[in-house]
């Protein structure tokens, strides 16, 4: 009798589902991202005086949960004139984040972005952060279709950027053509640093153009053009790619970059605060700039560098070291005040070997001059093994722990041959050669 009754109710479910009525009115409600238009052309809904079951109204609303814009989404029909009401409830997901055409450069962003919205109502030039949203592909297949229709006959994969396990940016690329760059144009440069970043581009040109390698080329190769200098407002602007040539699938790219030079600032002088261990005086001499020349931000950032790897190696691993510009733009001078956070002393726990036989093991120990209770230098690894090579095949890892006192570091060595999995269960011990070390220093 139970077996009936649930039956019964089976049978009812799907016959309301198999309900049909012609939709009079569509609406969409809640969001304050997207337009109710938006969300109704994503549904996949629109009026008719056609019948329309019920399930595709639960089909619709499907749809927008696997788009994942949405972090709620129900809906309700309620019989109007002429047929019935459909509501669509939604709230808005938490989380959006860029999409990048990497390599799509048939089209200018701006076109290519409306392009899509046409074919995917809920892109708007980002899209939700997670990875169960199927708005990427859905993305991907109309730039796909896009690129078609303009004779690029490509592939385009979505892939998502992570940092930490969050999602920060999805990547488009056209996975099946080349595209390289074939010069570089700077507008707004001085004839003088334009012949400057000119010289600095040479070594991007001919080689495969995306969108995140030219950020960090930018960054990293065009920007200390002008800090080096003491333009340390300088700006580069969105990219304007257009195609040189184009043969079969390889295309030749010229890429324009707007600059803002901005004022060049002279060095003045500089404070320290926070530091302890090391002295004023001390924390000066590893800076190399003088006040009334072009401030060289470049300089500093290594001479900044080589401080904090120098506090590293006595043993001040969390080490902070913050520079902060005061711009004085009535004299075009800069000074800097630089914040110093030391934190805690770490130092060395124990030493553990695993993978050399008891000799080679007790060869290494005797070779090792950190020694448990010093400040933990976290470069020593390398140097030891500079002065103590490695013989052809061998190969070693190393671990950090944190030790059994406060503030100690244990270190482990694992030794294995090249092409070998190693582990404890698998690992055939190493016998390694009775050297004498290259050099005897710390």
């Amino acid at each position: 009798m139970k077996l009936l009754r649930l039956l019964f109710i089976f049978l009812i479910c799907v016959d309301a589902y198999a309900q049909q009525h012609p939709i009079a009115d569509l609406r969409a409600t809640g969001s304050q991202r997207y337009s109710a238009e938006d969300i109704i052309r994503a549904a996949g809904l629109e009026k008719t005086k056609n019948p329309v079951a019920l399930n595709a109204v639960k089909e619709a609303a499907e749809r927008l949960v696997a788009s994942g814009a949405f972090r709620e989404v129900g809906y309700r029909h309620t019989a109007v004139l002429g047929g019935m009401r459909v509501e669509f409830q939604v709230a808005d997901a938490d989380s959006f984040v860029p999409a990048s055409f990497e390599n799509i450069v048939w089209l200018p962003p701006a076109e290519l972005q409306a392009e899509v919205r046409k074919r995917v109502p809920l892109f708007q030039g980002t899209l939700p952060g997670k990875t169960e949203s199927n708005l990427p592909d859905l993305v991907a297949t109309a730039v796909q279709a896009i690129l078609a229709e303009r004779g690029v006959k490509t592939r385009v994969s979505v892939t998502p950027k992570t940092d930490a396990d969050a999602v920060t940016a999805f990547l488009f690329r056209a996975d099946d053509v080349t595209v390289r760059i074939g010069r570089f144009d700077f507008t707004g440069a001085s004839p003088a640093l334009g012949q400057a970043l000119e010289i600095a581009s040479r070594e991007s040109v001919g080689k495969a153009y995306d969108r995140t390698s030219l950020a960090a080329f930018i960054q990293h190769s065009l920007l200390p053009v002008y800090r080096s200098r003491g333009y340390l407002r300088a700006a580069f602007g969105e990219p304007d790619v257009k195609v040189l040539t184009q043969e079969g699938n390889e295309a030749t790219l010229n890429v324009s970059l707007p600059v803002t030079e901005g004022a060049a600032y002279r060095f003045d002088s500089l404070t320290w605060s926070g530091n302890q261990v090391l002295s004023t005086d001390v924390l000066n001499a590893y800076i190399n700039l003088q006040p009334g020349q072009p401030m060289n931000a470049v300089q500093l950032e290594q001479d900044l560098g080589k401080l904090r790897a120098d506090y590293g190696q006595k043993g001040y691993m969390n080490i902070r070291v913050e520079p902060q510009p005061r711009f004085d733009e009535a004299n075009a001078r800069v000074r800097y005040e630089i914040a110093v956070s030391e934190g805690e002393l770490f130092n060395m726990g124990k030493l553990d070997i695993s993978g050399l036989t008891r000799l080679s093991a007790d060869l290494v120990r005797q070779r090792w001059r950190l020694r448990e209770g010093e400040p933990f230098d976290p470069g020593y690894v390398q140097r030891y093994f500079a002065e103590n090579p490695l013989p052809e095949g061998v190969t070693c890892a190393f671990e950090r722990s944190a030790g059994e006192a406060p503030n100690t570091i244990d270190l482990t060595l694992i030794f294995c041959r090249e092409g070998k999995k190693c582990t404890p269960a698998t690992m055939d011990l190493i016998e390694l050669p009775n050297n004498e070390p290259r050099r005897r220093r710390r």
